[in-house]
């Protein structure tokens, strides 16, 4: 017989959005619902066993009455495929050690049914119910990918959620079943978006050699460059869990990891192992940072300060302004000579209005050994002077530039 609660619950998920769904009715109904598939294991037609059951009860209590609302004869079968396709996502949803013999007799099923399923986990998602870590450790290997596809749980969350739990085991089985596109970036960057934090059991188990170190450091780096164009939280998205035996990830892409305030500790640039990791991997580091973009658009309210106190930072590391455009404006290779002031200056020139901001710090420690009639000796085209102006605001340029240079640059100041 299908306990009430059963019940209780179904009708509440598919009514949640009236209201939220009680936590303790879906604690108590999941365990309801684990016993009752579990005694159906072992017969012949596990699935055909309990439609029928459903049918028994449904017709002894009159089947409106059942489930809580109208339901015409016809539709009856799809209603009671609905109410066990119900049961299947919530034991999905708070699963134990018996998922993996649960999934496995009822698979067929499940496969049949994923689309009703994830009106379930949706209701979970939206509600924060749930615990798809708690699945992601206990489902057999071999059908955890297929479990996670339908309970709408992604290859990246779920390594995310092991981060923020330091929950190696979780980690190892959810990168099992990663589909690598770019693994560099779904190992160092993942770790990237908390904390450093050496002693957790995940940073210890990724972070081995010197060059995991650097490579976990670049990635600190692109971090960075994303929250200059975005929204700045120093490089980091999320905080670890304090109390990993509380779930924060849930079905339909949902989750609860804890918000890192972009405050809790000082920027990431000026921190004292910044320069040393510069030092360390300079041209990759200034090629995260400093590659253009064919479009830079900075909406962070305060990106332009950040960029121009990072362009410092990095020349206080010892990082000198022709090594910042070379490997980071120029996009030259590791090893390529560093370019001339002729070339800088023309490649000044081609910047278009945001390029010129983004590089201004870098183009200004440049010019500053350099007089302005050498300076200009250097540049070949209106549109360099015209640059050159943007970049220092030496009246003396406009004053010895040609004309054409100094309307263009007069043009600019007045927004026309």
């Amino acid at each position: 017989m299908i306990d009430q609660q059963i019940l209780d619950l179904y009708r509440q998920t598919y009514a949640s959005y009236k209201g939220p769904i009680d936590r303790d009715l879906f604690a108590a109904a999941a365990q309801k619902i684990e016993v009752c598939l579990m005694s159906f294991i072992g017969q012949y037609d596990p699935v055909v066993d309990l439609l029928n059951e459903v049918s028994q009860d449904s017709k002894a209590q009159g089947v409106e009455i059942f489930f809580g609302y109208p339901v015409k004869s016809i539709d009856e079968r799809n209603e009671q495929k609905k109410l066990v396709a119900f049961m299947l996502a919530t034991t999905m949803s708070a699963p134990t050690q018996n998922l993996p013999r649960i999934f496995s007799a009822y698979m067929l099923f499940i496969n049949d049914m994923k689309y009703q399923l994830k009106g379930t986990f949706e209701a979970y998602g939206k509600n924060k119910i749930g615990d798809m870590r708690s699945l992601i450790r206990l489902a057999n290997p071999d059908h955890l990918k297929r479990m996670m596809q339908i309970s709408c749980v992604s290859n990246a969350g779920a390594l995310i959620d092991a981060i923020a739990n330091d929950d190696m085991e979780a980690y190892n089985r959810a990168w099992a079943v990663y589909t690598h596109a770019d693994e560099w970036k779904e190992k160092f960057g993942m770790l990237a978006l908390f904390p450093i934090e050496p002693d957790t059991a995940v940073h210890k188990a990724l972070i081995v050699t010197d060059q995991d170190k650097k490579d976990l450091f670049l990635a600190r780096i692109f971090a960075l460059r994303h929250d200059v164009e975005n929204t700045f939280c120093n490089g980091i998205n999320y905080s670890r869990n304090p109390d990993p035996s509380r779930s924060t990830l849930f079905p339909n892409y949902e989750n609860a990891w804890p918000i890192c305030a972009p405050n809790h500790e000082q920027p990431f640039y000026m921190q004292p192992g910044f320069a040393l990791g510069v030092q360390q991997d300079t041209t990759r580091c200034i090629q995260g940072f400093f590659a253009p973009k064919r479009v830079l658009e900075i909406r962070a309210h305060d990106g332009w300060d950040h960029i121009d106190r990072i362009t410092q930072a990095f020349l206080d590391a010892g990082v000198s302004a022709q090594h910042l455009l070379t490997y980071g404006l120029c996009r030259e290779n590791q090893g390529a000579p560093l370019v001339s002031m002729q070339h800088a200056i023309g490649r000044l020139g081609m910047c278009n209005k945001e390029d010129l901001r983004f590089y201004r710090a870098a183009f200004q420690a440049l010019f500053r050994d350099f007089d302005t009639k050498t300076l200009l000796g250097y540049c070949a085209t209106d549109e360099s002077r015209r640059a050159l102006y943007e970049v220092t605001r030496d009246k003396d340029v406009l004053r010895l530039a040609g004309d054409r240079a100094r309307d263009g640059a007069l043009a600019s100041d007045l927004g026309l």
